[in-house]
């Protein structure tokens, strides 16, 4: 479950990333 949730957050990292691009 810590798993999905880190890789949870880098894909949201992600998003925002292009989201502010």
């Amino acid at each position: 479950m810590i798993h999905k949730m880190r890789v949870l957050a880098i894909v949201c990292l992600v998003c925002v990333s292009i989201y502010i691009a």
